[in-house]
């Protein structure tokens, strides 16, 4: 059984400089790119799976478990450790950026049971062909690269909305569960995190009645406790890139095993098209001027 990764979304990046912006180690230079939440990453370590899905890793790599009961296996692949691994050094490389991330974050001193928000699709931006995701999620800080997030893409090369649960990414692979569309904007989108056993999370991302589910164990001592609700400008270059209008994160609910959490946000923005954000206890709204 095989699924297939964002066809439509692949980017053909040889150019050396190219590489070096994007922060990719040599070994990805030439390779086929896809665009995720968390930057450009080969297209053969993208997994898409269908919703209901469980992935996890394992002595042999990582497993996926599908509803149907069918498994598969992807052996570790050193392309996809090494775009991991750039994956961590784009940060130095996203400062020289006109356009960054915005956010509101919190970090518990123990890890969340469940994190969940609505988002309110906003205006279409003006340059309609540019990828960007907004997403609340759970990251281990101590585990950096293993975030869970369902997530509202804009996917410009497809012009839709797409929501989609995402795992990243265990053995420098992103997982995502198969997409919902047909939003349009004003629809709300819900997204959630919970985890459902001492080692497991669900991630569910839906619209109108459908969902895109994806499930995931997490490796041993992990503790999710860093909770972001964020703006990722993945290809945006200019304002009109973006939506006009706010970005709306709302009926946020968020809990520990001791019960339910007013959040207290820190706040972030290094975005130049986000002139304020507004977070209170229920909602964190990112201003974008129309």
């Amino acid at each position: 059984m095989r699924y297939g990764v964002f066809s439509m979304m692949k980017l053909k990046l040889l150019a050396f400089a190219t590489a070096l912006n994007l922060g990719f180690a040599s070994t990805a230079v030439g390779a086929e790119l896809v665009n995720t939440p968390f930057g450009p990453f080969p297209a053969e370590c993208v997994h898409e799976h269908p919703s209901g899905s469980t992935v996890e890793q394992t002595d042999a790599g990582l497993k996926a478990t599908y509803p149907d009961g069918s498994e598969k296996i992807y052996p570790r692949k050193q392309v996809c450790l090494d775009a991991l691994d750039a994956m961590n050094k784009r940060t130095q490389a996203a400062a020289q950026a006109p356009n960054k991330t915005a956010y509101a974050s919190m970090m518990l001193s123990q890890q969340v049971t469940k994190f969940s928000s609505t988002y309110t699709i906003p205006t279409n931006p003006v340059n309609k062909d540019k990828w960007f995701a907004i997403w609340i999620g759970l990251q281990d800080p101590g585990q950096s690269n293993s975030v869970l997030q369902p997530v509202l893409v804009h996917n410009g090369p497809l012009q839709q909305w797409e929501a989609q649960s995402w795992h990243c990414c265990p053995q420098g692979e992103p997982n995502y569960s198969r997409a919902v569309t047909g939003m349009q904007s004003g629809d709300e989108v819900f997204g959630i995190v919970e985890n459902t056993s001492p080692d497991a999370f669900s991630i569910a991302t839906g619209w109108n009645g459908q969902r895109s589910v994806l499930k995931t164990k997490s490796q041993a001592g992990s503790v999710f406790n860093w909770a972001p609700a964020l703006l990722e400008p993945q290809t945006v270059k200019t304002c009109d890139d973006l939506p006009s209008g706010d970005i709306t994160f709302g009926q946020i609910a968020m809990y520990t095993a001791g019960g339910a959490v007013t959040p207290s946000w820190s706040l972030s923005n290094s975005n130049s098209c986000v002139t304020n954000i507004d977070a209170d206890a229920t909602q964190v709204i990112l201003k974008v001027p129309q």
